[in-house]
């Protein structure tokens, strides 16, 4: 009995033990050394309150390089292999930057895989790769989070956002670069230029058809004889002259394709080595 009583003793401490070495795994893993120690501090808290708040998981990682795999496969298996994501469908997104490559990475597991569409991922690496291009490293992870929260948010309103769910007007601000109030000037002054012209052509038209009709005196033949002089016409040669032909070309869609802007929507979805299904995306900076 007091064998039992100390396995069970043992097993609870073991539980213990695994819980607080799993909650102690740190979020920001800057291998590359590209944060100062008061930043990953920084990251760290809001990434916990991302995790508190939303019942997800963000991850952080800088690498010398990819060890020789291609970058989604290092950041699915490094999302793995450190147990980032939350219950038990792992929920979560891993951004991976590494420096060799030069290659920024997002791999997202559970239903971060279809909270991040392709055309969110998109979304969030616009704002990340510039300031990664500019060596702003901290405030490029800042934006990861940032970018993350919104995609969250409007997840949590129902629909996830894509191609025909933009955010807060992204797309209105990447196809139109003048100003609001460029806009809307513009808009009145075509609210005026709009009726004035359609006056005009229609006083011109009334115009230009009485003058029509005074000058039309002509006879109207309905036979074509009647204009040709008997006699006048001899045909000596004939030939056919081919002229011109159109040809209409139809882009064929390939596995390249991406599901985002221009594409079909949705995410990307793929399997690790471990036969774990992952969404991702990335782009060099």
């Amino acid at each position: 009995m007091k064998k039992i009583v100390c396995l069970l003793l043992f097993a609870v401490m073991l539980i213990v033990l695994s819980a607080g070495a799993l909650a102690a795994q740190p979020r920001v893993n800057d291998e590359a050394g590209l944060l100062e120690d008061g930043e990953i501090e920084k990251l760290e808290r809001k990434l916990e309150k991302v995790f508190e708040d939303y019942d997800f998981e963000l991850a952080i990682l800088t690498a010398e390089s990819t060890r020789g795999k291609s970058v989604e496969a290092f950041a699915d298996d490094y999302y793995e292999e450190n147990g980032y994501g939350y219950g038990l469908e792992r929920d979560g997104a891993l951004i991976v930057v590494s420096m060799a490559e030069r290659d920024v990475y997002i791999s997202t597991a559970g239903s971060g895989q279809r909270i991040f569409t392709d055309y969110g991922i998109d979304y969030v690496l616009d704002d990340v790769a510039g300031y990664l291009s500019d060596g702003d490293y901290y405030r490029a992870f800042n934006a990861f989070i940032e970018d993350s929260e919104e995609l969250l948010e409007q997840a949590g309103k129902g629909e996830a956002y894509d191609i025909d769910n933009p955010i807060d007007g992204y797309e209105q601000e990447e196809y139109y670069s003048g100003s609001y109030q460029e806009r809307s000037k513009g808009s009145r002054v075509a609210g005026k230029l709009i009726p004035a012209a359609i006056v005009s052509f229609l006083i011109s038209l009334l115009v230009v058809g009485g003058m029509k009709r005074k000058m039309n005196t002509a006879v109207k033949h309905e036979d074509a004889r009647d204009y040709v002089r008997p006699g006048s016409f001899v045909l000596t040669r004939q030939r056919d002259t081919f002229l011109y032909c159109n040809v209409t070309r139809v882009r064929r869609q390939t596995d390249n394709d991406r599901g985002g802007r221009g594409g079909h929507g949705g995410s990307s979805i793929h399997f690790s080595s471990s036969g774990m299904s992952h969404g991702g995306g990335g782009r060099k900076f």
